[in-house]
């Protein structure tokens, strides 16, 4: 009776399997379909794995794991926002209060046990820690060892950013806060997830004054991180959001303007079939070609706290250069050194014309943006 019900579940878990495979295979035609005219305007964002696909590599493992491993993500989500519930019982998130003491510890040992069950069971990467002590007396000066001083507490992580599971890698490795988007926190249970890690929630818009609340948001959060310590390190993803991981895109100002340190970090992926990056494929669809595959590896680079002095802003000025653009430029250009990569002057508009172009976003996404 037992092997008969396990027969039947494997019939099922194949069959829904397949479904959703084709599912994504359908929606991801305009991508398939290469145009070298149309692609090659966009060198950040275009795939650059397509050469390595097997239909039938996805096929089994869409009729074996990909059922079990997308269930598995919800569930490891909703586990959380239960075990959440109970440890915060008692505490305020009224004007975003940190979690402290116990707690804190508490959620930050859960976020590590259930990234790795997600990484390892769930999306199949193997993650690679290495730390490089990088000589920064090519920026700093020669004696800047001997004459810079750090806060208590390092505020942010600076990272290039590839893939929507650079969040899983980094809650595994780091368990850091993030900068959200305030939409987030009205999303029933993500936004709770969200507000236990001490995540910061900004309101981001196309106007100067929303572009400088921002900011202002952040060096709030850097300064209360640095002197008491209350929320874990932010990440911040300078960028501004995803590309194929062959280039470096220019850095906002945000995590920056401040010219408090930064601990730089470089995310690299190695996969023999589908790549995680989340360029312009659409979410669903990588999620799902990433559940039929194996063997991913992402090797997290981590850096020395890097903060600005003198020497960097006198050596390297230029006409027209604000302070805060010549230390990011200096943070850019030791990620590109390390992660042997290319700089490329794209931004995410290009990223959204590209989107355009495929039929995936409209015209009016574009003039939001604008």
């Amino acid at each position: 009776m037992a092997i008969n019900i396990l027969i039947v579940l494997a019939i099922l878990n194949a069959i829904l399997g397949t479904y959703m495979l084709n599912w994504a295979w359908k929606q991801i035609k305009p991508i398939r379909d290469q145009d070298e005219a149309r692609d090659s305007q966009f060198p950040p964002f275009r795939r650059t794995d397509l050469k390595n696909w097997s239909l039938f590599k996805f096929y089994l493992g869409a009729i074996t794991v990909l059922p079990i491993r997308f269930v598995l993500g919800a569930w490891v989500c909703l586990v959380l926002f239960i075990f959440f519930k109970i440890v915060c019982i008692g505490h305020s998130f009224e004007n975003d209060a940190p979690v402290q003491g116990w707690r804190k510890r508490v959620i930050a040992v859960a976020y590590k046990v259930m990234s790795t069950l997600l990484l390892r069971c769930g999306l199949a990467i193997k993650v690679d820690y290495k730390y490089v002590k990088y000589d920064y007396s090519k920026y700093l000066g020669s004696d800047y060892l001997k004459t810079q001083k750090f806060p208590n507490n390092i505020s942010t992580y600076v990272s290039n950013h590839v893939s929507w599971s650079d969040i899983i890698v980094f809650l595994n490795v780091k368990q850091p806060a993030f900068a959200s988007k305030v939409e987030l926190k009205r999303i029933p249970v993500f936004g709770f997830l969200c507000q236990a890690l001490g995540c910061i929630f900004i309101e981001r818009g196309g106007t100067k004054e929303a572009k400088d609340y921002v900011i202002h948001q952040i060096q709030e959060r850097q300064e209360a991180i640095e002197k008491e310590g209350l929320y874990p390190p932010m990440i911040v993803f300078p960028e501004g959001g995803t590309s194929n991981g062959v280039s470096i895109l220019p850095f906002k100002k945000g995590a920056f303007a401040s010219f408090k340190a930064v601990r730089p970090v470089f995310l690299r992926y190695e996969s023999a079939g589908v790549s995680p990056a989340y360029d312009v494929m659409p979410f669903l669809p990588l999620y799902m070609l990433q559940c039929c595959s194996f063997n991913f590896t992402c090797t997290f680079t981590e850096l020395p706290p890097f903060i600005p002095n003198e020497y960097l802003f006198k050596t390297y000025a230029q006409a027209g250069k604000e302070n805060w653009e010549i230390y990011a430029d200096a943070v850019r250009d030791i990620m590109v050194d390390v992660g042997q990569v290319k700089k490329d002057n794209s931004s995410q508009m290009d990223k959204i014309k590209y989107e355009i172009l495929l039929g995936y976003k409209k015209e009016r996404e574009l003039k939001k943006t604008e």
